[in-house]
């Protein structure tokens, strides 16, 4: 073969396998994507894999089955296809579920890890207010002033101190509602200070006449009155309950001013 005709031939060579790589690398890669796709068929259709059973664990207040119902998994969906988000979203959406997780186990389990949340007072609904019974009652709050639960106090909820808010709308208080919002808020925020400063309470009234008052743990009320100062009114209570042999005998002791703190009796 003559020289040249070598060269040209040497020259189309690599041209050549250019080409068969922009032939053949797309028609590969659609290869492996169907490859792909029909495994991934061929799983999703692998009745080892088909879910037979869901597990709940951390339920106290919360039921078990309505963990399972928010979850909405179907018996025989693949456990490793199941729209986990979602279902995530839907039980922290229930009362009692602080945080949640899913776990798959395999071949074919699921175990849902609830947390639930830690109730912290009672806030006190007048009759016809508030909830899904028309009736008096309370509603169970934590600290994000979550709506944990409505109706009459639970026996393990009665230590709690109890709120009671003037000017709350309650139409807002339903299960799962967060009340941060409402007046409720300031009243959880003076409970909170009253506990920070040493004085155990039983239960914090707030209006807008009045302002802050709360019954002590030895039965005596206070006016607190505004949130100015609150800690050195803490403090004031707490030097004149020192000195009250008798707290029945008490109707109330102010310290809305420090200048000028009254006890008067009975």
């Amino acid at each position: 073969m003559p020289v040249a005709s070598r060269k040209k031939s040497a020259a189309r060579r690599p041209r050549t396998r250019a080409l068969l790589a922009r032939i053949l690398g797309p028609i590969a890669v659609v290869v492996i994507l169907m490859g792909v796709g029909y495994a991934a068929v061929r799983a999703s259709q692998d009745p080892r894999l088909a879910l037979v059973a869901v597990q709940v664990t951390g339920c106290d207040r919360s039921a078990p089955a309505d963990v399972i119902s928010a979850a909405a998994f179907s018996a025989g969906q693949n456990v490793w296809l199941l729209d986990v988000d979602g279902a995530t979203a839907r039980i922290k959406a229930l009362p009692w579920v602080g945080t949640t997780a899913i776990r798959r186990n395999w071949p074919n389990h699921v175990t849902i890890d609830v947390v639930e949340r830690v109730p912290v007072a009672r806030l006190t609904l007048p009759p016809g207010g508030g909830g899904e019974e028309p009736t008096a009652g309370e509603a169970l709050l934590d600290e994000r002033l979550r709506v944990l639960a409505l109706g009459p106090p639970d026996p393990r909820d009665l230590h709690l101190p109890t709120l009671t808010v003037s000017g709350v709308g309650f139409g807002a208080v339903r299960l799962g509602a967060e009340l941060g919002a409402t007046p409720v808020a300031p009243a959880l925020r003076a409970l909170q200070a009253l506990q920070t400063g040493g004085l155990p309470v039983v239960s914090v009234q707030m209006d807008d006449v009045t302002g802050i008052a709360a019954q002590s743990a030895s039965g005596i009320h206070v006016l607190f009155g505004t949130p100015d100062d609150l800690p050195r009114k803490i403090a004031l209570f707490l030097s004149i309950e020192k000195k009250i042999d008798r707290p029945q005998d008490v109707r109330y002791v102010d310290v809305r001013s420090l200048r000028a703190p009254t006890v008067l009796f009975k």
